[in-house]
């Protein structure tokens, strides 16, 4: 066998038994979103996150059962983050959607970080993966950004005690971006998560 041929069959050994490696979050999204599909994925999950937040944001009257249902949600919001703050001040409590003690905050639409779940909720069922792994990923994520944003709202309490001429830059400035970039890093685990429990990259559909 001439050096060549040997170097050939070499190389070839070498391809054959080398260990595959898992792709990059980067790589994921260049696998999925070639090919013209990026354009069919951003326009359904647009259409989705615009059905979430038409019936989110409608005007319910508050005595409808949407209305009864988002103030109890909002309500329960204001629980769960008063149940952490008292952790630290058991004098805080809640009536309804407010959260009194040394510093009241109200909980309105706009503090359940519906926006940012909306988006990566839409994000993950316009994606061309099998259903079983989108329920999977929308389920885990939302959660994941919800016990967070619990966080955020009971960390800007204690912003609204001791650091109050922070408390507007804090909550529509930094904790915005922080939600923001929890819901892009929530949604390339789940893009890995798909790689890993899928034979390849599902393709988006229209």
């Amino acid at each position: 066998m001439s050096r060549g041929q040997a170097r050939n069959v070499s190389r070839r050994l070498s391809d054959r038994t080398s260990p595959s490696r898992s792709p990059l979050p980067s790589k994921l999204f260049a696998d999925a979103f070639r090919d013209g599909r990026s354009l069919r994925f951003v326009i359904m999950a647009a259409v989705v996150m615009a059905v979430f937040y038409s019936l989110y944001y409608y005007p319910y009257d508050a005595n409808s059962a949407p209305g009864r249902l988002i103030a109890g949600y909002l309500a329960g919001y204001a629980r769960a983050s008063a149940a952490l703050i008292a952790l630290v001040d058991p004098a805080v409590f809640v009536h309804d959607n407010v959260i009194a003690g040394r510093f009241s905050l109200k909980i309105v639409k706009s503090c359940a970080a519906t926006d940012i779940k909306a988006m990566f909720a839409a994000a993950v069922l316009a994606f061309g993966a099998p259903l079983r792994l989108r329920i999977v990923g929308m389920i885990v994520g939302l959660v994941a950004l919800t016990a967070l944003n619990i966080a955020r709202i009971a960390t800007l309490y204690f912003v609204g005690i001791h650091l109050p001429g922070w408390f507007d830059t804090i909550h529509e400035e930094l904790f915005q971006l922080t939600l923001f970039a929890a819901a892009l890093g929530c949604f390339a685990a789940w893009l890995a998560y798909v790689r890993r429990n899928s034979n390849g990259l599902a393709t988006i559909t229209a």
